[in-house]
């Protein structure tokens, strides 16, 4: 999880990643519960799980820039930890967000194509997964 701060001090954005238990994931894959209804008892110890899984439940920035800045942090983690086998994944409903996890090798599992406005910077809420091994 990081906060960064400008030049100045101002806030300029944040990544927030939850380590979740399988069962957690696999209801938020199978859409059998939402992230709003996600509960401490969903999170784990990822060094105690032999497949971790991991959610970025949200990550906001400025700019681009501070998002790609954001998701550096997130595979030098990976990066050093080297496990042999994990899952990331995120619920995005922004097409910059999208195109962003899109780059980095992320897949869609879903989408709530039903609710797409063409022309609006916000999508449908679109499931993802994957692993960061491109950058890796």
């Amino acid at each position: 999880n990081v906060v960064i701060f400008d030049s100045a001090g101002y806030y300029s954005g944040h990544n927030v990643v939850f380590p979740l238990s399988t069962e957690a994931y696999e209801k938020l894959k199978r859409r059998q519960m939402t992230e709003n209804q996600l509960k401490v008892s969903d999170l784990v110890d990822y060094r105690r799980e032999k497949r971790p899984v991991f959610l970025c439940y949200f990550i906001t920035a400025d700019c681009n820039d501070h998002i790609f800045y954001l998701l550096g942090e997130a595979i030098q983690f990976f990066k050093e930890k080297d496990f042999p086998d994990y899952i990331y994944s995120v619920i995005t409903n922004r097409q910059d967000s999208y195109d962003i996890h899109k780059k980095i090798g992320l897949k869609v599992v879903w989408a709530d194509m039903e609710m797409n406005v063409p022309g609006e910077a916000f999508l449908p809420n679109r499931f993802c997964e994957g692993r960061l091994d491109y950058f890796l």
